[in-house]
Parts: C-alpha cells; structure tokens; sequence
C-alpha cells in the first residue's frame, strides 16, 4: 500500500509547489502511479504558469505594488486624521463602525474582521462601555458567549460623527469616477481572493476580508 492516500498525497504534492520546492522532489513522489503523476503535473503546470513572470511582467507586478501602498498609505493617514478629530483612536472607530453597520457582533468576529487580538478588542469594549457607548447582550441557546452591541447613546453618538467621516471619504475618493471605482474593487477583490485561496489550500485558514 502507497505510504500516500489520494487526498493526502496530492495535498502534499500541491504544497511543495505552493512553496516552490525542488521541481526534482516533487517528481520523485509522484512516480508513485500513472494516475497521480499525470494529475499533480497538471496542478503543477498550472500553479507554475500563473507565478512564472517575464522581466517586464516583474517590473509591472513591482510598480503596481508600489503605487497600491502609497495610495493605501495616503488615503488611510487622511481619514485617520479625521478620526483624530472625533477624540476616538483609530480600533475604537473601526469598531464602532462595525457595529453601527452591521449590527451586534461577536467579541471573536470582531477581533477576526480586523485582525487584532481578542484581549485588545476586549480591552477597548471595556473602555467603551464605561463610557455607555457598548453593552454585552446574551446570545440565546450560548451562556458563554456574548454579542457586542452600541447603545442609544453609542448610537446617537454615532450618529452624529459618522456622516462627516463618510463626507471625508466620499472627497477622497473623488478623484476616481464610480465605474473606475467598480473595476477597482473587482481587481481589488481577485487578487485578494486568490491569495486568500492559495493560503487556505496551504493550511493557514485566514478569515474572509474581501466581502
């Protein structure tokens, strides 16, 4: 009997060359049989020819980087600026904001959503329930665990201050027309899916940042 079985063998197989081992190593193994050396070759052709770049395609891939981070770079000191301006650092906003858009979450969804750790995330609810902004609701059917929720008063508060960030964001991004906005959350989205995908086939499990 094969020391591989099918599933695990050819996840095996696909992750050396996620990780572009040796093209030797990964010929070796799948010599196994006929079958499995004809299907992971066709994997490995595949993941080989969608990383496989010409100097000038290197050159582009290094250019859009560049300019995607001093964008990214540029557009986020902007708004941090104005959240400056509100009195509230910038994880206090983006959880509110989160709750105020979507609704009571979870103390691990939240801590998920925006990859901070869960005793930071619990540290900054305390703080905003003290300051009535958050309370904790029960989750029926779950007595360990909690939702987080904003109060009328966190509510109203937000009220108030979220339209202006809005306004700030709108001016920002008003240099781009709503169709080049459309094209750029579809790329935008392809690419981050893809590595997102290639990841989660190599064992990292990532949460969904893309929706």
């Amino acid at each position: 009997m094969s020391k591989y079985d099918d599933k695990g063998f050819i996840l095996f197989a696909f992750r050396l060359m996620l990780t572009k081992r040796s093209t030797s190593i990964i010929l070796n193994i799948i010599r196994i049989n006929n079958f499995r050396m004809i299907f992971v070759q066709i994997i490995y052709i595949g993941v080989m020819g969608m990383t496989m770049r010409d100097d000038a395609g290197k050159a582009l891939d290094l250019q859009l980087v560049r300019v995607l981070r001093n964008a990214v770079n540029t557009l986020f000191g902007s708004l941090e600026k104005d959240i400056d301006r509100f009195g509230l650092n910038r994880e206090t906003f983006q959880i509110m904001e989160l709750l105020y858009n979507k609704g009571p979450q979870p103390v691990q969804r939240i801590s998920d959503t925006f990859s901070i750790p869960s005793g930071s995330i619990t540290y900054v609810i305390d703080k905003l329930e003290k300051k009535g902004y958050l309370e904790r609701q029960p989750i029926p059917g779950d007595r360990r665990k909690t939702n987080v929720a904003l109060t009328d008063e966190g509510r109203r508060y937000f009220d108030k201050i979220f339209p202006q960030h809005v306004e700030t964001i709108c001016d920002n991004l008003s240099f781009a027309t709503d169709e080049e906005k459309m094209m750029l959350i579809s790329v935008m989205k392809k690419i981050g899916y893809g590595i997102q995908h290639r990841e989660d086939v190599a064992g990292s499990g990532e949460t969904d940042h893309f929706k």
